[in-house]
């Protein structure tokens, strides 16, 4: 039986290096063990036995700290991702994240993000200060998850170009026909202060941009006119206006296209 071993107290990198071999590596069923950092299983050579895996630990192949390899752009989980499925794009993504995490590169803590990877990290360890095993359980699976949202991202830059812009009284608008997630935040950043899109269920969802003082209310009146049945719904907020999504599934969706909704979107006598 194969045995993965890292540090105690894990961080992103030895739990995503795990992960890595679990995953993609071939070593579904390996066992896991911890020691202190910078040691090896039982004090033997690393690398010495093929069926026992140091990563993040020991200065074998997949650590990172010894010299020869060591640098802002290199972590544990780069080298097993390097060794396991360097093809996949996805998968460089969340190494990516993961390389400039683990050497300082991204800093939460500067930018307000107390509730980020390092703040989940921390409190785990905290939860459970004496049982690594478990906080290593514990994100496997969100790994899993963020894996799929990488592979997401992948498809918003592919179709990131299909996206339809207008004006509204509000400023720009962005509209996408389709499911996917990301396209909203990549309008907004490419400054948008108004997001609609139609989902292949048929669900509507309008969105106004935080900060910008956006009230949908008229288009809500002006929907709920022309298609009183319809399973309209305006958040307290005023800043969003939805009919089905994947929370609340519409028993009554609109049958608005998304060229009908931009047209209302459109209208001067909204605000």
């Amino acid at each position: 039986m194969t045995i993965i071993v890292s540090h105690v107290w894990p961080d992103l990198d030895s739990i995503t290096s795990i992960w890595l071999l679990k995953r993609f590596g071939g070593y579904k069923d390996a066992e896991l063990a911890f020691i202190p950092t910078g040691n090896t299983l039982n004090g033997m050579p690393v690398d010495s036995d093929p069926e026992v895996i140091h990563v993040d630990t020991g200065r074998g192949i997949f650590d990172h700290h010894q010299e020869e390899v060591h640098g802002h752009h290199v972590c544990s989980a780069k080298l097993v991702w390097q060794a396991v499925k360097p093809e996949d794009p996805a998968l460089e993504r969340v190494v990516d994240y993961v390389t400039q995490q683990d050497n300082g590169l991204i800093e939460p803590w500067l930018q307000n993000d107390r509730w980020g990877w390092g703040g989940l990290m921390r409190g785990l360890n905290l939860h459970n200060p004496t049982d690594p095993r478990t906080v290593v359980e514990a994100m496997l699976p969100i790994m899993d998850g963020w894996y799929a949202w990488a592979i997401e991202l992948l498809e918003v830059d592919r179709q990131f170009e299909k996206r339809i812009e207008f004006e509204t009284p509000w400023g720009k608008a962005a509209a996408f026909e389709g499911d996917l997630g990301g396209i909203r935040g990549y309008s907004f950043r490419q400054g948008a202060v108004v997001f609609v899109r139609r989902t292949t269920q048929g669900w509507i969802g309008i969105e106004g941009r935080v900060r910008h003082h956006i009230d949908l209310t008229p288009v809500y009146l002006r929907l709920r006119e022309m298609e009183p049945e319809a399973d309209w719904f305006l958040h307290a907020s005023k800043r969003f206006l939805l009919c089905g999504g994947w929370k609340h599934p519409a028993v009554h969706p609109s049958r608005l296209s998304l060229a009908e909704v931009i047209e209302i979107l459109k209208g001067r006598n909204l605000q």
